[in-house]
């Protein structure tokens, strides 16, 4: 009985020394620890659940956690990654890490599938990168040089505030959706627009018109052959179909990239102007321009114009309210219509 109690008292207390992260499973980082390891970067090699157990301040032009696997958790815990960059309109100062959070950039097989979560992310050049499948949520990123937050393919970004970066807050890959974020006070140093790419899949809300309740249109500035049009829109936008914009008012305009507005013309598409848009209809003989890869005169494409409710603009026909459709030759150097992804 002796041996016994004394048994059981070696493995409680051996339990108890633990930390909580450890018995349960998971990974701790701490400042402290990472010091002691060599410093910083700390990195990431192995799959599994990672926890900040405190604060950490990575030196200036390195990575604060570099990933170099996939099916990476990583708790924040409420905890900073904390870099000295200090951002306000055309300038930053103090020094920063280059990455609060990133994937390894020379090993790009990497970095997928990771989840970061609950905590804060300031005073970086770019806050937090990572790739293919990944679930941000729960962020507080700020002062980055750079990027907010960047993400691969089929991501989701969602309960995140981001704020003072130099280019965009979100940065979201194709098949990406974004929801309930705050983002403001961005382009510090490049005017990109708060998001990049995605799609929205919930509310956010964004101080330069980028997360609209309704899905965007617009009609690009510049014009381009027939063979030009799939390639004319900018990320996070495609070149658009007549169906998709046929019901003008379950859509929001956006001027961001848009055609420069007509006297009087508010912030709709101006009226007037054909755009190219796709059809279905090619590449049956010389339609939309052999699948818009011609610009050869005696291919023609479909095009369409907003006109304004009190003018005839009929030079075709009719295609959804205030929509007129035509064909033009594909030689012709017009503008796009592009929708959101």
């Amino acid at each position: 009985m002796r041996t016994f109690r004394l048994a059981v008292c070696m493995l409680l207390a051996v339990a108890l020394a633990l930390p909580a992260g450890a018995s349960e499973g998971r990974h701790e980082i701490s400042q402290a620890g990472v010091l002691a390891a060599g410093g910083f970067p700390y990195v990431i090699t192995q799959p599994g659940s990672y926890v900040l157990t405190s604060d950490l301040t990575p030196p200036a032009n390195v990575v604060g956690i570099r990933i170099d696997t996939d099916d990476v958790s990583i708790d924040l815990n409420g905890f900073a990654i904390r870099g000295g960059l200090v951002c306000v309109p055309g300038s930053c100062t103090g020094t920063g890490p280059s990455y609060g959070i990133a994937a390894s950039p020379t090993n790009v097989a990497t970095g997928r599938r990771c989840t970061v979560r609950n905590g804060t992310i300031k005073g970086a050049g770019i806050a937090l990168e990572l790739r293919d499948d990944a679930l941000v949520e729960g962020l507080s990123v700020s002062n980055t040089s750079n990027n907010g937050i960047v993400v691969g393919a089929r991501s989701l970004v969602r309960g995140n505030r981001v704020s003072a970066v130099g280019r965009s807050g979100l940065v979201l890959g194709p098949g990406s959706g974004y929801l309930e974020n705050v983002i403001g006070a961005t382009g510090q140093f490049f005017t990109t627009g708060s998001v990049l790419g995605g799609t929205q899949v919930g509310r956010n809300a964004c101080d330069d018109g980028r997360c609209p309740p309704r899905r965007r249109f617009y009609l690009t500035s510049a014009t381009t052959q027939g063979n030009q049009p799939k390639t004319a829109c900018e990320p996070g936008f495609h070149f658009a179909s007549p169906q998709e914009l046929s019901d003008a008012t379950q859509l929001q305009y956006f001027s961001f990239f848009a055609a420069a507005p007509v006297a009087d013309g508010g912030v709709g598409p101006p009226p007037g102007l054909f755009g190219w848009v796709r059809d279905g209809m090619g590449p049956i003989d010389n339609f939309n321009c052999l699948d818009w890869a011609s610009a050869a005169n005696g291919d023609d494409g479909t095009a369409l114009l907003w006109h304004a409710a009190h003018v005839d603009f009929w030079a075709g026909t009719p295609y959804g309210p205030g929509w007129t459709a035509t064909t033009a030759g594909c030689q012709i150097g017009l503008k796009t219509w592009c929708v959101e992804d």
